[in-house]
């Protein structure tokens, strides 16, 4: 059960009670079903956060473009922004203007200056 345990974290408690509910002579199968199912709901939560990843790194750069800085707004991580002539990137959440501290990362510098 050490094992288990190192694997899925408060499983053994689960199996071990899904073994008492087992037929005496049937406790192999009740333990490997119990695990499968164990297995299977971490493999699930894993898989959504999973899904989750990819669909935001599918995203377009067009999907993150917010349109000129604002001085007034705040900006989730990934956010893209123009900004005296330059696309710039948000690093962080952050409501500081681009190119004032580290929260920003010029992408595309502008030919002329504003």
């Amino acid at each position: 059960m050490k094992l288990v345990e190192s694997f899925l974290p408060g499983a053994p408690a689960r199996i071990e009670a899904e073994l008492k509910r087992a037929d005496a002579g049937d406790t192999g199968f009740a333990f490997a079903l119990a695990l499968v199912s164990e297995l299977a709901s971490k493999m699930d939560a894993e898989l959504k956060a999973i899904r989750a990843d990819v669909a935001e790194r599918q995203k377009s750069l067009a999907d993150h473009y917010t349109g000129p800085w604002r001085i007034d707004q705040e900006y989730q991580r990934n956010a893209l922004v123009t900004h005296r002539n330059s696309l710039w990137l948000s690093l962080t959440q952050t409501d500081t203007e681009p190119g004032k501290g580290p929260t920003w990362k010029m992408v595309s510098k502008g030919d002329k200056p504003a």
